[in-house]
């Protein structure tokens, strides 16, 4: 039976990015590390007790468990603001296997709070999984999809672990952003780019979208200075 995969992105500054394509893998992140506050808060509990009880049990389901947020496209401006120094860092697509992949759903208000039956019972990694697939709806833009990583028998570097690629995460594209000063010479230098497509990335003519840049002059050689727009 044919495995399935799902193509999703990551985004990073250049350093990051390079190095990343350097030592073929990804950082796991742990929930210390996830910059949004209401991570895995997402239930509406009725007093202090209540949330301090869940808080108590996030930190012990994670205590070996970490993250990998991924996104479904990569066109949208505002995350390459966010993730990719203000797009002038790259994007990293992947084919991830299917099986295992958390598509994040987007919420105004949150959940009702589970009954005492699930949160003591035989229902917790459930209700665990459930509170990973919210987000506040104003994160919506991301279009994001989680992985869950075992943190067991991984080796640390700095305290900081990290998923290799592999099988289940397959390097397919790197796309480079529109202000971003690396080339295809210098990708050459940090990956085998065999089986993968490099791409440049511009701004859209007639949406606020981010596409690709279809003159092969100017693909993936280094671009203007930021206040010089004579490229767009």
């Amino acid at each position: 039976m044919t495995e399935l995969y799902t193509r999703l992105y990551k985004f990073y500054d250049a350093e990051f990015g390079l190095k990343n394509l350097k030592d073929s893998r990804l950082k796991i992140s742990t929930i210390s590390d996830l910059n949004d506050p209401f991570e895995f808060m997402g239930y509406r509990f009725k007093d202090r007790k209540e949330r301090v009880d869940w808080r108590g049990r996030i930190k012990s389901y994670f205590k070996n468990k970490g993250i990998i947020c991924f996104c479904r496209d990569w066109r949208n401006p505002v995350i390459w603001s966010h993730y990719a120094d203000k797009h002038r860092g790259i994007a990293l697509g992947f084919d991830v296997q299917s099986y295992g992949t958390i598509p994040v759903k987007y919420r105004t208000t949150r959940l009702d709070r589970p009954n005492k039956t699930e949160v003591l019972q035989t229902h917790i990694t459930d209700l665990m999984q459930n509170s990973i697939a919210y987000k506040f709806s104003h994160w919506k833009y991301e279009k994001e999809v989680r992985t869950l990583e075992n943190l067991d028998n991984r080796n640390t570097e700095n305290g900081l672990y990290f998923k290799e690629f592999d099988a289940c995460l397959r390097l397919k594209e790197i796309i480079i952003g529109c202000r971003s000063e690396i080339t295809s010479k210098t990708l050459h230098q940090n990956t085998d780019l065999k089986g993968i497509e490099v791409r440049t990335a511009r701004l859209a003519f007639k949406s606020f979208d981010v596409v690709q840049q279809r003159l092969k002059r100017l693909r993936a050689q280094p671009k203007t200075k930021l206040n010089d727009f004579s490229h767009l």
